[in-house]
C-alpha cells in the first residue's frame, strides 16, 4: 500500500473499527479526502449536469462548462507520466495545464455576453478569441492524448489540417475554414 487513503476506501462511521482511536483515524482520513480537488471537480460536473436538466442553458454556456470540467478531471486523473522528465517538472507542467484550463474558463466567462451577441461572419473575431481558441484546442488535444493515445490525436490533427488547407487541394469544392 502507498499509505494514501482513497475516498472510496474510507468508511467514517464503520462499526468494524477495533478502537476509538481507529475510528478517529478513519474519520480524519475521510476529512482529508474532502480536500481532494478531483472529488470537487467531479461533484461540480455531476451537479452541473443535473442543474442543466432542471434549468436548461444556451449551448454556448452548457458546452464550454462541460468541456472545462471534463478537461479538468482528465488532467487531474491522468497526470503526466513521461519518465524522461523529473517529477517536479511533470507536476509543474500539469499545474500550468490546469492553470490554462482555469484561464480559459475565466476568459470565456468574462467574454460570454460578447460571444453570445456576436453575429457570425459579420462581427469581427478578436485576437484574444483566436489565442484562447488555439490554447483550448491544444488543451483538448493533450487531454485526448492522455486518455486515448496518439492515434486519435493524429486523426484530429488530420481533420484540422484538412479544414485549414482544403482550399489548395485540386479536387472537391470545399474552400476550407479561416481562423
Amino acid at each position: 500500500s502507498t499509505g494514501r487513503t482513497t475516498f472510496a476506501a474510507v468508511r467514517p462511521f464503520s462499526f468494524a473499527c477495533s478502537s476509538n482511536q481507529e475510528t478517529w483515524r478513519v474519520m480524519l482520513a475521510s476529512l482529508r479526502s474532502l480536500r481532494d480537488i478531483k472529488l470537487w471537480a467531479g461533484l461540480a460536473l455531476v451537479g452541473f449536469q443535473y442543474w442543466i436538466l432542471i434549468h436548461p442553458q444556451p449551448q454556448l454556456v452548457a458546452r464550454p462548462v462541460h468541456l472545462v470540467l471534463a478537461l479538468l478531471l482528465v488532467f487531474l486523473w491522468n497526470p503526466l507520466t513521461d519518465i524522461r522528465l523529473p517529477q517536479w517538472m511533470r507536476r509543474a507542467i500539469d499545474a500550468v495545464i490546469v492553470a490554462g484550463v482555469a484561464g480559459f474558463c475565466v476568459y470565456y466567462w468574462l467574454s460570454l455576453t460578447r460571444i453570445q451577441d456576436r453575429i457570425e461572419n459579420v462581427d469581427a473575431v478578436f485576437t484574444q478569441d483566436i489565442i484562447f481558441g488555439i490554447i483550448f484546442v491544444l488543451l483538448l488535444l493533450e487531454g485526448v492524448r492522455r486518455t486515448t493515445g496518439w492515434i486519435l490525436v493524429w486523426v484530429i490533427l488530420t481533420f484540422l489540417a484538412y479544414g485549414a488547407l482544403a482550399f489548395i487541394l485540386p479536387f472537391g469544392g470545399f474552400r476550407g475554414f479561416a481562423l
